[in-house]
This record gives structure tokens, C-alpha cells and sequence, in this order.
């Protein structure tokens, strides 16, 4: 809501959340649905818990988050984001890519603010408010990802009743990042409409 007031938007935007940006952007939606005039989902958390690894509780606990993060290299965190990609040879140059926002001032605090608000939990509840709503929702999901397992699209979907679904075969996480050719006319449409 802050950045939205300090850029001065004043009519409803459109929101894409990925990943665990899917239970904020729904979240958002839910609490001020007059901000928002279309919601896009990818590969969204929040349907079921999210495996927690050891790191990841750690980083809950106050100053234990920042001591982690701040020795966690870039190098590995985009390594880690890469592995599930289901065409490998995207890896690299998403690496590089991913290293140079990890450079941006803010971003590592912003992952440890999600990962500390919960956002890996699930988020159902918001999701269903959502899908009450008569607000134009579009779901992606890639066949592959092992991340947020596609098997939980059966889940939200059910929470989101009017959805707008499609299924990206032969992906991972990032079905935006592996099939734009495919992903990018569906979002442009949607948008457009």
C-alpha cells in the first residue's frame, strides 16, 4: 500500500505475484480489493506448507536471519532458484541474471521479511477471499516444478473458483522465465482485456 501511495497510483492495478509473491499479492488483493484490478498467479505458495529446511527456520529467529543471510553467497541462492528448471541449459544465464538482482539494495532483507511473515505457510483463507471476488484472476502452473508442486494447482484452484488456469508443460518454477513464447501472449491478453 505504501509504494502505491508513494508513486501516486490512484486507480487499481494489476498484480503478478510468483512464487511465495503469490500469497503476498493475494493477501493484498483480499485485505484492499480496490487496489487491485487483476491478479496473476505463478507457481504460487501457500496452497500446503512449504518445506521448511533447517536455514530456513533459523532465519526466522530475530538477528539469526540477518547473521545468515548475510553469509549466504548470491552464487548459491541462484543455484538453489535454478535446480528447478526442466530445461537445464536455461540454468546459466538465469543465474546471472538472478546474482544481479540479489545485488539490489533491500533484496535479501525483503526474502527474510517473507520467509519471517510466513508466507510459506498456507495461505487458503486469503485465497478464498479472493475467489469470492468478482476480480479477474490468471493462474500458471509448470508441469515440472518441484518447488511448489503442481499438484497443489488442484488445491488453489479449488479456492479460486473463476480462475484462469493454464498448464505449462515442460517447466519448472518459472514458466515465464522457460516458455515466454508461451506464457507471455496469455499474460498480454489477460492484461489487455
Amino acid at each position: 500500500m505504501d509504494l502505491l501511495e508513494a508513486l501516486r497510483f490512484t486507480r487499481p492495478v494489476s498484480l503478478i505475484g510468483l512464487s511465495m509473491g503469490g500469497p503476498i499479492t493475494g493477501t493484498f488483493t483480499a485485505r484492499h480489493p480496490e487496489r487491485v484490478s487483476k491478479l496473476v498467479l505463478i507457481d504460487p505458495a501457500g496452497a500446503r506448507w512449504m518445506f521448511l529446511s533447517l536455514v530456513a527456520k533459523v532465519v526466522t529467529a530475530p538477528l539469526a536471519g540477518e547473521a545468515v543471510f548475510s553469509l549466504l553467497r548470491s552464487e548459491r541462492i541462484a543455484r538453489n532458484i535454478a535446480s528447478d528448471f526442466f530445461d537445464r541449459r536455461l540454468m546459466e544465464s538465469f543465474r546471472a541474471r538472478y546474482i544481479a538482482q540479489t545485488q539490489i539494495k533491500g533484496f535479501r532483507r525483503a526474502i527474510l521479511s517473507t520467509v519471517r511473515n510466513n508466507m510459506l505457510a498456507p495461505c487458503l483463507e486469503w485465497y478464498r477471499r479472493v475467489g469470492k471476488m468478482d476480480k479477474p484472476v490468471l493462474l500458471f502452473w509448470g508441469r515440472n516444478d518441484t518447488t511448489v508442486p503442481f499438484k497443489h494447482s488442484n488445491i488453489l484452484r479449488a479456492a479460486l473458483p473463476n480462475v484462469e488456469f493454464h498448464v505449462i508443460e515442460h517447466s519448472g518454477h518459472i514458466p515465464h522465465y522457460e516458455k515466454p513464447e508461451e506464457v507471455n501472449p496469455i499474460l498480454l491478453e489477460f492484461l489487455r482485456k
